[in-house]
């Protein structure tokens, strides 16, 4: 990637930058890089090539409502979930902000099958989709 700017919301920092593989901007979570290098050869994107329509000053967030397992609370504890009470069957009920629907794919992939994503439906859409793939990958 080629850093762009480098941003703080809350207690998360995002680094914008050009991705050469989807040769696009984006937006990536600083925790989520491992084992960055840096390159002797200089970026070929600069701050000034990112639209500032694309990423606005205040980044924006889906909040989302989820449901889940209580010993599963410590593999979401990095999307600050609020919670509240158990449902009859045992689930802590809860909300997440997200960056954006799409996240809330992170956070199935954090503790799969225990926890649900229960709105909004671009959230639970992304999460659908995201387990056909998976699911379809044992069929071929």
């Amino acid at each position: 990637v080629d850093p762009l700017p480098l941003r703080q919301r809350g207690d998360r920092w995002y680094l914008r930058a050009h991705c050469h593989d989807r040769n696009d901007s984006r937006t990536f979570l600083v925790d989520g890089i491992r084992s960055p290098v840096v390159l002797a050869d200089d970026a070929e994107h600069d701050a000034k090539d990112d639209e500032p329509s694309r990423f606005p000053s205040e980044l924006t967030s889906v909040s989302a409502h989820i449901r889940v397992r209580p010993h599963a609370l410590h593999l979401i504890a990095d999307f600050t979930p609020q919670l509240g009470d158990f449902d009859d069957g045992g689930w802590v009920r809860g909300t997440v902000e997200l960056r954006h629907a799409q996240t809330a794919v992170r956070l199935v992939q954090a503790a799969p099958g225990l926890v649900v994503v229960d709105g909004p439906d671009a959230a639970r859409e992304a999460v659908r989709l995201w387990a056909e793939d998976a699911a379809a990958a044992y069929d071929e």
